[in-house]
């Protein structure tokens, strides 16, 4: 990140092996200098799901276990830009947004449209949505992630992804060495309106960021 982020939260644990465990453990929420969010719909947009919502789902879907920590970051950033036309990729067990519409390629998980991210152009049509939101779903496009991000500036106007961060794990490539140089790599260079690192769980890191996709080149 350049020096052009403010933090938004940020314990500055200092110095020292027990600042150090302190930074693996805090949130680190960055703005860009340069970004206010504002409401697209002043009156609050799509109602996104509640704690409640999520521990209901939960109970029927194991895959969700641990999961909110993130899901609430990304609920909150996008809660902020308050969008009315949302579509989310890969939600499959619970969408963050029950009234948005979802894209996903197996049809078991009945998403308003049946695709492959991979495969572009994706079947929806230009400017369609305010905001797109992919939550770990970037790592599994193989080499298309590049190709898949492309799309987004066409059917959006943000996006929201979070991704596995710095992990090493030999077992699972796809989800190994993700860090913001590959990140940029993946959406052409374009520079994130606001990241949120979440705490270091289980040897793992996730990471949150927004993009404002007019900013595309």
């Amino acid at each position: 990140m350049t020096t052009d982020y403010r933090p938004i939260h940020h314990t500055g644990a200092g110095s020292g092996l027990i600042a150090g465990l302190m930074r693996r453990l805090e949130l680190r929420h960055e703005r860009r200098a340069d970004f206010e969010p504002r409401a697209i719909d002043p009156q609050g947009g799509l109602r996104p799901i509640t704690h409640s919502d999520f521990l209901r789902a939960r109970g029927q879907h194991r895959y969700l276990k641990s999961r909110w920590p993130y899901y609430r970051e990304a609920i909150a950033m996008a809660s902020r830009l308050a969008p009315r036309r949302v579509l989310e990729i890969g939600c499959r067990y619970t969408p963050l947004f029950p009234d948005g519409d979802r894209l996903d390629y197996m049809a078991e998980f009945t998403p308003t449209i049946v695709h492959d991210a991979t495969v572009v152009p994706w079947p929806v049509a230009d400017q369609a949505y305010e905001l797109v939101i992919a939550l770990q779903v970037w790592e599994h496009l193989g080499n298309r992630q590049r190709e898949a991000f492309s799309e987004l500036p066409r059917i959006a106007r943000y996006a929201i992804l979070s991704l596995p961060y710095k992990w090493r794990r030999r077992s699972n490539p796809s989800h190994s060495g993700i860090d913001d140089a590959v990140v940029s790599r993946w959406s052409g260079g374009l520079r994130p309106l606001e990241t949120v690192q979440l705490p270091l769980v289980a040897r793992h890191k996730r990471k949150i960021y927004l993009f404002d996709l007019r900013e595309a080149a």
